[in-house]
């Protein structure tokens, strides 16, 4: 009988070290989830040089309007016709367009020139204005890059725009 109780004993000892193992393996693995390493996502991911990739900052849209709004002469058949656009930037830091608005003189010659150098047929379509709406944002985003700005300008929404 005492052979019994050792094997029982054996046995008890056996499952409660399997139990131990199990639950700090649940709680390291809970603790990795919760730490951002095993969450899914990029939060624990490193970046380039060791340390972990910043997110960038995501807070409300906030808009800056280019007023007045831009008016070009374009060219059209081989004759002039006339754009107007009313643009607004978007970005979610303050402090971006803080700069925009610093370096304003500096925007709107970039894009009056951008704009001028249009042909009205190519900005009839859906694909031209948005082809020049791109252009416009990296217009922008060059010119905040060239002054050392906070960062881009994430988005350029035309609110009205007539040719004739």
């Amino acid at each position: 009988m005492d052979r019994n109780k050792q094997q029982g004993a054996a046995k008890i000892i056996i499952i409660v070290g399997l139990l131990v193992l199990i639950l700090v393996g649940a709680g390291t693995g809970a603790a990795l989830y919760l730490s951002g390493v095993l969450a899914g996502d990029d939060a624990g991911v490193a970046g380039t040089d060791g340390a972990p990739a910043a997110e960038p900052p995501r807070g409300p849209a906030q808009y800056l309007e280019l007023d007045p709004a831009i008016t070009v002469n374009i060219g059209r058949d081989g004759r002039r016709a006339v754009l107007q656009a009313r643009v607004q930037l978007m970005a979610r830091d303050e402090m971006i367009l803080q700069d925009v608005r610093k370096h304003m003189p500096l925007v709107r010659n970039n894009l009056i020139l951008l704009f001028s150098e249009q042909e009205y047929d190519a900005l009839t379509g859906r694909e031209g204005k948005e082809a020049l709406q791109r252009l416009a944002l990296d217009e922008i985003n060059a010119i905040l890059e060239q002054e050392s700005a906070q960062g881009p300008v994430e988005a350029l929404y035309f609110t009205s725009f007539v040719m004739q």
